[in-house]
């Protein structure tokens, strides 16, 4: 059965979607979060994988102008994060011209950290897509995206 799952956090206002959510419901036992289901009862959040398999994760922004018609180019990404390894981030155009750079965290250890992915010239257009993905299934939370543009000038026909 595919099941969906919804994680709504009260105190950021963040939903998280999960595929094949294999839990009836959750709930907190010891102030632990649970899974339950026909099984019995599982705690969340114990380890950086499930059943030793990388737990893939992808945020999408976009496709956006940024509230500008002209054609803009991204000068860098600025990632505030919270991260055990590495992130990807794709830029993406209309016209399907992409770029896709990686960033590290420096310590590893899930504290506040900064991620700066520098764009490329070649990716521009009106509508811009960016794609923050987690390397190899590593742990991340992101805490602020930032986007620098270079506006364009518009092309007249």
């Amino acid at each position: 059965m595919n099941t969906l799952g919804l994680l709504y956090n009260t105190s950021n206002l963040a939903v998280t979607q999960f595929n094949n959510f294999p839990f009836k419901g959750l709930c907190l036992v010891d102030e632990q979060a649970c899974g339950v289901n026909d099984d019995g009862i599982f705690q969340l959040f114990t380890g950086q994988r499930d059943s030793e398999i990388e737990i893939n994760s992808k945020i999408v922004f976009g496709p956006t102008d940024f509230g500008i018609s002209n054609p803009k180019r991204v000068r860098l990404v600025d990632i505030g994060c919270r991260c055990s390894g590495s992130l990807n981030v794709t830029v993406t155009d209309e016209e399907g011209r992409s770029f896709t750079k990686t960033g590290t965290t420096n310590t590893h250890l899930y504290i506040p950290e900064q991620i700066i992915i520098y764009g490329d010239r070649n990716v521009r257009g009106r509508y811009l897509t960016v794609t923050i993905e987690n390397a190899e299934g590593c742990d991340f939370e992101l805490l602020s995206v930032d986007v620098s543009l270079t506006i364009l000038r518009q092309v007249r026909t």
